[in-house]
């Protein structure tokens, strides 16, 4: 396997991980992360966190699988994107918004690859 190989699959897994870990544990935890939820207009807090880790746990296994990775990516830009924003409306711009818009980018980046699907290159291996 050359290096740009090694290179995507690194970023492949680990922005998946970070989406599916978060993704999961919107779902398994919602109430810990309720606090993190701006004001609602009379939405139920807990079902936007759980429909917030389901679209998390959606977009890393597509970026994972290598099924719809452009629209998961554009869309896992988007989500990063907000919590950016959210993050410099309520705190100012600290370490954390430093750290989402590198994941930001790192994961806008997948949108530019040549897509190869991690089951296929299990397989042959």
């Amino acid at each position: 396997m050359d290096n740009s190989t090694i290179r995507y699959y690194t970023v492949i897994i680990g922005i998946s991980s970070l989406f599916l870990v978060f993704g999961l544990w919107e779902l398994i935890s919602p109430d810990y992360w309720i606090g993190y939820v701006p004001e609602t207009f009379g939405f139920d807090v807990n079902l936007l966190v759980r429909l917030h880790g389901i679209l998390l746990t959606v977009i890393g296994i597509c970026i994972l699988t290598g099924y719809f990775v452009k629209a998961a990516s554009i869309a896992g830009t988007l989500v990063i994107g907000h919590i950016v924003v959210t993050l410099i409306i309520s705190s100012g711009f600290n370490d954390l918004v430093v750290r989402d818009i590198s994941l930001m980018l790192l994961t806008l980046s997948i949108y530019f690859e040549d897509h190869k699907n991690l089951a296929l290159l299990l397989k042959r291996n």
